[in-house]
């Protein structure tokens, strides 16, 4: 049977959390130095890293002015603003625990999203804000709040031997199934598992796992339930939680290397489209008058006009046939002298030609 402890009593047990004073102006912009994963007290890696899930712990400076007092988290689900003090995950509100001038303990979103490996955390206390400080995102990142063999801690006055079951509460195990709400306590009719494996230890010896699920009635811990092996020889109190999903870390940017031979010339390019029409130029100054042409070819002969015989003229009127009077005969005188002949008659005059 598993003793019921306080969700605050572990906490404070193990963590020892407290107020402490920063000695800073609460003017200043909070201040983020280190993350830690708040069960173990240590970071996985070099750099700050942690889990879906994990209950982590922020130190630093001017996170409340340094005459407040700490405040701790009494609710579920968890607040994400407590005392004036937020924490944004990737721009997600964390549920937080406790918050005082220099610690912060707060729970990474399960909302965050699978395709992330990398994100930013900012603390907020009012206007003022921290500068965003990387965060490697892991699949788990276990640390060990307590372990229990019948309800009591191991220790030197309970230890562990073969086939000894044990129960291992701690955090940072990873996504969940099925999905809850970050800061919301688990029902406990509800079982909610991990959904990476993880790897338990005892005496240096693969433990069996038995199950690892969300601790009832409690944010952010999980139960692990482990049987030490057969073959553990003696007793032991070493009790050590891995990851059975790790995560690829991205580590700090290498030297630059030395510059590459250049390489052969590439193929031309195919011809771009033509460009648009530029704009009209302004109009030039007049040229100076060009040279006289030469004399151009004769032009083609006209045609030849056609003839056209006048109309033949009417024949003139006939003219009228001139009388001639005939002398009258002398009457018969004497034979004497022969008389003298009479005045001729006139001429006729012509007829008119025909």
């Amino acid at each position: 049977m598993i003793k019921r402890v306080r969700y605050t009593v572990i906490i404070r047990r193990v963590l020892g959390l407290m107020s402490l004073a920063a000695g800073l102006a609460s003017a200043q912009n909070p201040l983020i130095s280190g993350i830690v994963n708040a069960a173990s007290g240590k970071a996985a890696y070099w750099l700050p890293a942690a889990a879906r899930g994990e209950i982590i712990t922020l130190y630093g400076s001017n996170f409340i002015p340094p005459a407040s007092s700490s405040l701790e988290a009494r609710v579920s689900p968890l607040p994400t603003v407590l005392g004036g003090v937020s924490v944004r995950v990737n721009n997600i509100p964390a549920p937080l625990l406790f918050v005082s001038a220099s610690q912060i303990n707060a729970l990474i979103p399960y909302e965050l999203a699978d395709s992330l490996s990398s994100t930013t955390i900012v603390v907020t206390n009012g206007s003022a804000a921290s500068a965003p400080l990387q965060l490697d995102l892991l699949a788990q990142d276990p640390g060990i709040f307590v372990v229990q063999k019948n309800g009591a801690p191991v220790s030197a006055a309970n230890t562990l031997a073969a086939g000894d079951t044990v129960t291992i509460l701690a955090t940072g195990l990873g996504a969940v199934t099925p999905f809850i709400p970050s800061g919301t306590s688990v029902p406990s009719r509800t079982p909610v598992s991990s959904v990476f494996p993880v790897v338990v230890t005892i005496g240096g010896q693969p433990a069996q796992l038995i199950s690892a699920t969300l601790l009832p009635n409690f944010v952010g811990i999980s139960q692990v339930t482990a049987i030490a092996s057969s073959g553990l020889p003696g007793v032991t109190t070493d009790v050590q939680l891995q990851p059975g999903f790790i995560s690829a870390v991205v580590g700090p940017q290498g030297l630059q290397g030395l510059l590459g031979l250049t390489g052969p010339a590439g193929p031309n390019g195919s011809t771009g489209s033509n460009g648009a029409n530029g704009s009209t130029g302004a109009t030039g100054s007049t040229g100076t008058n060009g040279s006289t042409g030469s004399t151009g070819f004769n032009g083609a002969t006209g045609a030849t006009g056609a003839e056209v015989t006048g109309a033949t003229g009417s024949n003139g009127a006939t003219g009228a046939t001139g009388a001639g009077v005939t002398g009258a005969t002398g009457s018969n005188g004497a034979t004497g002298a022969t008389g003298s002949n009479g005045t001729a008659g006139a001429t006729g005059t012509n007829g008119a030609r025909a």
